[in-house]
């Protein structure tokens, strides 16, 4: 059965390469966990700097991850956002968002208020995208 799961690992060198993989697909799906604002490649660098550079980074980020398996922003199909401090938050978010899928199709969404996340991030999202044809 493994046989039929793809793991896009994370970069080496990274914290995140030791816990989990960046991307799973099993067959026409891709599931993407924990999207956060951190670069890619060094994961032990600052985060970007307020909601919109953080939202900005992670648009990147789930970019880049989605084109490692064959998909891109248009192949969405779920996104859930977690926010800290959600009603300071969530306008600035949505407007990042908004801008960017301006003309796309746009994925089911919902946005979470949480306490807190990892290294003080004030957003991150989990996604499921349609991968091939």
């Amino acid at each position: 059965m493994s046989g039929d799961i793809q793991r896009h690992a994370p970069a080496e060198g990274t914290a995140r390469v030791l816990l989990r993989s960046d991307v799973v697909v099993a067959g026409a799906l891709a599931w993407l966990n924990g999207v956060g604002p951190r670069n890619l490649e060094n994961d032990r660098t600052f985060l970007p700097d307020g909601m919109e550079g953080q939202a900005q980074q992670i648009l990147a980020n789930l970019e880049t991850l989605l084109a490692r398996c064959g998909s891109g922003l248009d192949g969405l199909v779920s996104v859930r956002v977690h926010l800290v401090d959600f009603e300071r938050f969530e306008e600035r978010f949505r407007h990042v968002w908004a801008k960017r899928f301006r003309d796309l199709p746009k994925p089911s969404m919902s946005v979470i208020g949480v306490e807190a996340l990892p290294r003080g991030a004030l957003v991150e999202l989990d996604a499921v995208a349609r991968v091939g044809g």
